[in-house]
Parts: structure tokens; C-alpha cells; sequence
């Protein structure tokens, strides 16, 4: 996401509005963070093994051995999926406690995941929250 706004400054692209360039780019950038996300964590929501990779991402040690726990630790944290997908490179994100301080950061630094992209696996729709259609409160899972 880094790299996208230092592209989006060096073309003097403006941040709101239309910018077809801008645009272009932006959905090309989703559609490699969802394929990247599908490659480094899996796509499949009744996969034990992907879910074992979000564990380990997340450092949970030790990593369960059965997919409901898994799914328990995964549940219980609050990390932006942008962060997550670069994760093997900046190390494990972030766990912000609740969804409102999640919601907080995603707005503020624009790293809001694609949520109906055409690569989407079941596990990442799984995944994702919604940060922009909530004032505050009450989040619910996608």
C-alpha cells in the first residue's frame, strides 16, 4: 500500500475524485492483494491448513492441530488484511482489540481490503469485517 500512495504522489495523482490513471491502478493493486492473500493463506474457509498459516502469521505458538481453534484465535484478533498480506515481509501486523480501533486505522491510512473481488476465496470473504459501514459500533462479519 506503501508503494501505491508514493505512485499516486509521484504522478501527481489527486487522492479524491476522478483519475482514471489513478483508478486503473488502484483496482489492479486489489486484484494482486486478493490473489496474494489467496497464495500465501489459502482460499478455502473448510481448509485446516490455511487456517494453520493464519495462525502461524500471527505467530500463535502452539498453532492448533484442529480448524475450530484455529478459527477461535483467528476470531479474537483485530488486524487489517492489507497488513496481513505483507506480512511475511514487515512481520505479523498488528492486533488493534476491537473492531471500532481497527475500523479507526483502516480509514485513516486507506488500507481497506477489496471485499467483492472476483478472486476472492472463501476464506478471505470470511475474513473481512465491515470497516466503512459502520459509524463506530456494532461491527459485523462479512
Amino acid at each position: 500500500m506503501v508503494e501505491y500512495f508514493a505512485m499516486c504522489d509521484l504522478f501527481a495523482w489527486p487522492r479524491h475524485g476522478n483519475c482514471d490513471e489513478r483508478d486503473l491502478a488502484r483496482g489492479r493493486l486489489k486484484d494482486a492483494m486478493v490473489q496474494q492473500f489467496n497464495s500465501t493463506y489459502g482460499r478455502d474457509v473448510n481448509d485446516v491448513v490455511a487456517w494453520q498459516n493464519l495462525c502461524k502469521a500471527l505467530e500463535v505458538d502452539p498453532v492448533p492441530d484442529n480448524m475450530q481453534d484455529c478459527q477461535k484465535v483467528i476470531e479474537s484478533v483485530h488486524v487489517n488484511i492489507c497488513d496481513l498480506v505483507e506480512a511475511p515481509i514487515l512481520g505479523p501486523p498488528r492486533d488493534f482489540g476491537s473492531e471500532e480501533a481497527l475500523a479507526i486505522y483502516s480509514k485513516s491510512t486507506g488500507k481497506i481490503f477489496p471485499r467483492n473481488n472476483v478472486h476472492a476465496g472463501s476464506l478471505l470473504r470470511y475474513l473481512l469485517r465491515h470497516i466503512l459501514s459502520h459509524p463506530g459500533i456494532g461491527y459485523r462479519r462479512a
